[in-house]
């Protein structure tokens, strides 16, 4: 529980600091307070949704793993692999990643509550694939898929739970 609050604390230090930072300047020019372009800087989207994975709860974990296994057969559907979507048009690649985006957006409402593990799902394959896309190597490309290969593989590991209804006769 201390991890969590940890976690969420520094998340919302980083989100709120350069707002912080941004009013003190504009009320207190001649204060010595740093420099806002550290601050200003986007805050790392990769590491954003991999701290929101890690403040899951394991079970909501579990979830994000088998959605990811899903979301995963999806796009080998769709593609055949990696050198498949590699190989395909930019249009079309851009168009799956335009996809994963919008599905994004339209979850990211579920972030912080019970179902947060659906925008979080989607997100890291959302960032899994344009990275995919476009061929990084960088260390947060790497980082991703070190994070996200392991879950999908433990998505096809988990067994189905099929949702058993007890059907009892009424007399």
């Amino acid at each position: 529980m201390v991890q969590a609050v940890t976690d969420r604390a520094r998340a919302e230090w980083r989100a709120g600091y350069p707002v912080v930072l941004r009013h003190l300047q504009e009320r207190f020019p001649s204060l010595p307070l740093g420099s806002l372009s550290d601050a200003d800087a986007e805050p790392d989207p990769v590491e954003l949704v991999m701290e929101e994975f890690d403040r899951l709860e394991p079970e909501q974990q579990d979830k994000v793993a088998k959605n990811l296994a899903l979301l995963w057969n999806s796009f080998t559907g769709a593609f055949g692999g990696v050198s498949g979507f590699q190989a395909a048009s930019p249009t079309e690649q851009q168009s799956y990643v335009e996809k994963l985006e919008a599905a994004a957006r339209r979850m990211e409402a579920a972030r912080g509550t019970e179902a947060a593990f659906h925008y979080v799902t989607v997100e890291l394959i959302r960032q899994y694939i344009a990275f995919l896309q476009v061929g990084s190597t960088e260390q947060r490309a790497v980082a991703l898929a070190r994070r996200v290969a392991p879950l999908i593989d433990r998505g096809y590991k988990m067994e189905a739970q099929p949702f058993l209804h007890t059907v009892g006769s009424r007399r």
